[in-house]
């Protein structure tokens, strides 16, 4: 039984190609798990009728694209990408389905392809916290944002305010399957810290920022579901689950549903997170 090489798994060499399948089969569950933290971010981001719109690290959903292309009224640019191919095609194939006008690429958000000064609104859902250097990111995003532009973007707050991942995580930890986050390090945690975010917010080129909290709930209807959840979706969480022989993976299963316990919601689970979303501007 080997711990994951990087803190809490995050840099698991192509860990969202391997996911992909799994999030794509989910994402509808998910985009209801987060619908109000999509609406927050939307509401934040405030796109204008013309404006040109991008989401970055989209997954198989592109959420906030996706919420941008039914406004009523915008006849702007919505375009949304991911690093992970797979996460594109899935996010692709859901707006031809959906009759949606966005275009996708595949791309790198330390290393944006789009022109200086190109963009109005740009949104960002969980992937700062999950880079070497957040920095690098947030700088990118920066330049290529107008000078009017603006940066919404969502990170998760404490690890003791996230048991959704810290229930199955801090098992998996204390059997020597995960290390836990270093600080400094990518980690889903690494900006849950309100003010260090916000200097880095400063450090990258913004002049303004600010910040609000938007709690989750992920709902489980049962044991096999919550299993389903942390096997084939929790990204380094899952990646070490399979990696596992088949006891393993029973006695993992059993201490993390007697570790849920105590978020019953009937005969599933309510699991409680913690979102902030954080807005910069020039």
């Amino acid at each position: 039984m080997a711990a994951q090489d990087a803190p809490m798994g995050f840099g698991a060499e192509g860990m969202w190609d391997t996911l992909a399948g799994a999030w794509d089969d989910r994402g509808e569950w998910h985009a209801t798990v987060t619908r109000e933290l999509t609406e927050a971010m939307l509401e934040s981001l405030d796109p204008q009728p013309h404006d040109t719109v991008i989401e970055v690290a989209c997954g198989p959903t592109a959420d906030i694209a996706s919420a941008v292309a039914r406004r009523p009224g915008f006849t702007g640019t919505i375009r949304a990408g991911d690093l992970s191919a797979p996460m594109v095609q899935a996010a692709e194939r859901r707006a031809l389905r959906n009759n949606l006008d966005i275009t996708f690429l595949q791309l790198d958000v330390t290393e944006l392809p789009l022109k200086s000064g190109s963009v109005d609104r740009l949104a960002a859902r969980w992937i700062y916290m999950l880079l070497p250097d957040p920095l690098q990111g947030l700088s990118e995003a920066a330049r290529v944002l107008r000078p009017t532009g603006s940066l919404v973007f969502a990170v998760f707050a404490s690890a003791a305010e996230n048991p959704f991942f810290m229930v199955p995580g801090a098992v998996l930890a204390e059997h020597g399957l995960l290390r836990p986050p270093v600080p400094g390090q990518p980690s889903m945690f690494a900006l849950a810290d309100v003010n260090g975010t916000h200097q880095l917010v400063r450090d990258a080129g913004f002049t303004s920022s600010s910040v609000r909290n938007v709690p989750l709930t992920y709902r489980l209807a049962d044991p096999d579901d919550l299993w389903s959840l942390v096997s084939h979706f929790a990204g380094p969480i899952s990646l070490a689950v399979r990696s596992q022989d088949e006891h393993t993976r029973d006695e993992l299963r059993g201490e993390i549903e007697r570790r849920a316990e105590q978020f019953r919601d009937g005969t599933g689970y309510a699991l409680p997170g913690l979102a902030r979303i954080f807005t910069a501007s020039f």
